[in-house]
């Protein structure tokens, strides 16, 4: 829609530069009072410079919109470049063995590098085993976490448990790199009291029971 518009005032200023000559003659043509028509020379110098004004006005306003434009385009493609090669980590606890793992993961086809992790345990436990040398050996450390990979650390919470027993409060966990801050997460290990996971294929589960089905109480007969 801009554009139309945009071609559609260059038309109309086109169509009045070719109609302007053709109204500065009919200036000609009738007398007036103003001294300045009576020196028809005078009076077509004054437009030559006044339409000379208008167009250079004109160039300069069309050479800025045109810089204008192919500004925003740069910055589009760098943040596009930018996007593509910039990775992205985030982090979650997730239920392995019995007990919590902290997965740090890259969703990006970036390697991210000298990644730092901070813990902080924020729950009513505030002696879980072995979380304070786990968030030293973190403190100490740089990571690389390669493309659609992840880093694992274990939590030593079980996930397995009623509401009542799990920690309440939350592991504070920080990711960053010396160029890219990927912020705070809070982690809540009694969110998962209740939660259960279910990893099979359902499709091909539910065929199968169909299929079972239709062959129950029936002889197979293999030749």
């Amino acid at each position: 829609m801009e554009s139309k518009k945009k071609y559609l005032w260059i038309i109309i200023i086109v169509v009045f530069l070719c109609i302007l000559p053709l109204l500065i003659n009919l200036c000609y043509l009738y007398e007036t009072n103003y001294c300045i028509l009576h020196e028809p020379s005078s009076w077509a110098t004054f437009w030559a410079t006044y339409i000379a004004a208008i167009a250079s006005f004109a160039m300069v306003f069309m050479t800025w919109q045109t810089l204008k434009h192919n500004r925003q385009q740069l910055e589009e493609l760098k943040r596009q470049w930018n996007e593509e090669h910039t990775p992205y980590l985030s982090c979650q606890l997730i239920k392995a063995d019995g007990y919590f793992k902290l997965r740090i993961f890259n969703s990006t086809d970036v390697t991210a590098t000298n990644v730092r992790i901070s813990i902080t345990n924020y729950t009513n436990e505030k002696e879980i085993f072995q979380f304070s040398e786990l968030k030293e050996f973190l403190a100490n450390q740089l990571f690389i976490v390669p493309p659609k990979e992840s880093l694992c650390f274990n939590i030593w919470i079980t996930p397995y448990t009623e509401v009542e027993n799990l920690p309440s409060g939350y592991i504070e966990v920080k990711l960053n790199t010396p160029k890219i801050n990927f912020g705070s997460y809070n982690l809540y290990p009694q969110n998962f009291a209740f939660v259960t996971y279910d990893y099979r294929e359902r499709p091909i589960v539910d065929a199968l029971s169909k299929v079972a089905d239709k062959i129950k109480d029936q002889k197979v007969i293999l030749k």
